[in-house]
């Protein structure tokens, strides 16, 4: 017989099989295993990246100038690999993203800062002064940056000095609450502080952007995966879980 056990913060759950032997005796053994990471109703959108700009929940597809698809973290399949001069992958408008309360993240790997003056890893916005969201990468340091803009005012979060640009998969994510507080996460830790926007966020009828934002200078160089948009904020808790199954969100 075999029982399972409540799942665990990092996203295993231990598993407990009685035996008898030989004499009768019953003997334990446990076993830990990796659980699903499932699509819940949150979830608006998720962009594997595994050679197209296809989404899993609605269908919305990303395209444009589409990026060179590569190996991807182990048992992820591809990424999308952005040349950093015109490559961007763009989801149609829709209403689905229309939320103040959202979590947008992805997995995300650069070797080192850009040329550009404001490369943008993930976006929805129609310009630096009317966007939902955005992050992007300071040029001089490639340290990362995150905001929203309301009133056509740009709330962000500082940078950090934990550095990133290792060549290595990192994930990253933006929250952004009911208490209009914005935070930055890298790797399931908060990355620089928190900012608070004041007003009314703006909110364009713009595509979700993967890979650079509003125009010149704003393109990625490196690798992006798994993105995943959701109208609720995800707990810090539920991320490293999330990352520590070491599969792409709906899988096994």
């Amino acid at each position: 017989a075999g029982t399972t056990q409540p799942t665990n913060i990092d996203g295993t759950a231990a598993f407990r099989m009685s035996f008898r032997n030989s004499a009768g005796a019953s003997v334990d053994r446990y076993r830990t295993a990796v659980m699903t990471t499932p699509i819940d109703a949150n979830v608006k959108a998720i962009f594997p990246l595994d050679g197209s700009g296809a989404d899993l929940v609605a269908g919305n597809t990303a395209t444009g100038t589409a990026p060179s698809y590569v190996a991807g973290m182990t048992n992820f399949g591809q990424a999308a690999d952005f040349n950093g001069s015109n490559q961007v992958l763009a989801a149609p408008t829709t209403t689905n993203y229309d939320t103040t309360t959202f979590t947008v993240e992805a997995w995300v790997r650069a070797p080192a800062p850009s040329a550009n003056a404001t490369p943008t890893i993930l976006s929805r916005g129609t310009s630096a002064t009317n966007a939902q969201f955005r992050i992007w990468m300071d040029t001089a340091s490639g340290m990362l940056n995150a905001g929203v803009t309301a009133g056509g005012t740009m709330y962000a979060t500082s940078t950090s000095a934990t550095p990133w640009l290792d060549d290595a998969w990192h994930h990253v994510a933006l929250t952004v609450d009911g208490s209009k507080d914005i935070r930055l996460y890298l790797d399931g830790s908060q990355y620089g502080t928190t900012a608070t926007y004041v007003g009314t966020m703006d909110m364009p009828a713009a595509p979700l952007r993967i890979g650079a934002g509003c125009g010149a200078g704003t393109y990625f160089d490196g690798m992006v995966d798994d993105v995943r948009f959701s109208n609720t904020v995800r707990s810090t808790a539920t991320t490293l879980g999330y990352m520590a199954t070491g599969r792409p969100h709906g899988t096994t």
